[in-house]
């Protein structure tokens, strides 16, 4: 009888802390989840970085590869100018008078030097090579402009860019010989809006972009790697700075050759971006499967828990408050 009244007194509290067991574990259970849902996404991250960095370094060998061609061709380009016309003044007469109605010779002689120009053969409107001046793109062998000789001034670029401050700050770190890998917004590429929301062309920005997008968002963008003619001024021997280091508008030549970075990974390099996907798939799939693992082992400790209890209470109704109505 006294062992009964015990029972009776401690039952309640044993179901109790039981409740409260559940109450934590259940707590804790979904904090789990929760945690080890942010891992899988800190280790989509860490792979996407290590990704980032292959990417990156393949950018940087073919923004080598192609100022170097650049470099070439701009040499090419000096030696057949002056073949061609031994007085220069009648080149700079022809490039300060020429118009859309006719097709000067010095236009012809650099259409012939890069016409079949694209870096490692992707051949491609975004792996081209163009010719600007300080009025504009004087040269574009892409076939959606139609007319080769058409030149397209900077104001009427910037006008048809989708982040016209980019192209503004491209174009002046062109003239000014900056050091800085350039890229700008390929318009072509991009129907879905502006992504490039910074004027600078910065490789972090890329690298913040790869995280979001992905390999998607190298289709967007045009890398240009510049040759100068001549380094330190323009054919004609006309400095690009004065002695105050003020910039003198010449008429200074400067051969791009570009490209897109999306199109020559995925010609030349698709075989090792896969290697990642399948390394990112493995391991995510391994954590996931741990993390479902976990989960049906929580679910089945939780099942057998209210299980427990509730066959509990109906231990404590029959057993005692039972006993209490039959007296």
């Amino acid at each position: 009888m006294k062992n009964n009244k015990i029972m009776k007194k401690i039952f309640p509290c044993f179901i109790l802390l039981l409740l409260i067991f559940l109450c934590g574990f259940v707590t804790y259970f979904k904090s789990s989840l929760i945690y080890e849902s942010s891992d899988v996404d800190a280790i989509n991250k860490d792979i996407t970085e290590l990704e980032w960095n292959y990417v990156r370094s393949l950018i940087q060998e073919d923004y080598l590869a192609a100022g170097i061609q650049s470099k070439i061709i701009a040499e090419e380009i000096t030696i057949d100018l002056k073949a061609a016309y031994p007085d220069l003044e009648i080149l700079k007469y022809e490039m300060r008078n020429s118009d859309e109605k006719w097709e000067p010779e010095y236009l012809k002689i650099m259409y012939e030097d890069i016409k079949k120009l694209h870096l490692f053969s992707v051949k491609t409107d975004g792996n081209e090579m163009i010719i600007c001046t300080h009025e504009g793109i004087i040269l574009d062998t892409s076939p959606i402009t139609n007319n080769y000789f058409h030149p397209k001034t900077w104001d009427n670029i910037y006008r048809s860019g989708k982040n016209p401050e980019l192209i503004k700050t491209v174009v002046s770190m062109l003239f000014n010989r900056s050091n800085s890998m350039l890229y700008w917004e390929y318009p072509q590429y991009n129907n879905n809006g502006k992504i490039f929301y910074s004027s600078d062309p910065s490789m972090q920005e890329l690298h913040d972009l790869y995280l979001e997008y992905g390999m998607e968002s190298l289709k967007y963008i045009q890398f240009l790697a510049p040759a100068y003619i001549t380094e330190t001024g323009d054919i004609f021997g006309v400095e690009d700075f004065t002695l105050r280091g003020v910039s003198n508008r010449n008429d200074k030549i400067i051969v791009i050759q570009t490209f897109n970075p999306y199109e020559q990974i995925m010609m030349r390099h698709n075989g090792e971006l896969e290697m990642f996907n399948t390394f990112k798939e493995k391991v995510v799939g391994e954590y996931k499967v741990t993390i479902m693992e976990n989960s049906i082992i929580g679910v089945i400790v939780i099942i057998m828990v209210m299980i427990g209890l509730y066959f509990m209470m109906i231990f404590n109704n029959i057993i005692f408050h039972n006993k209490d109505d039959n007296k």
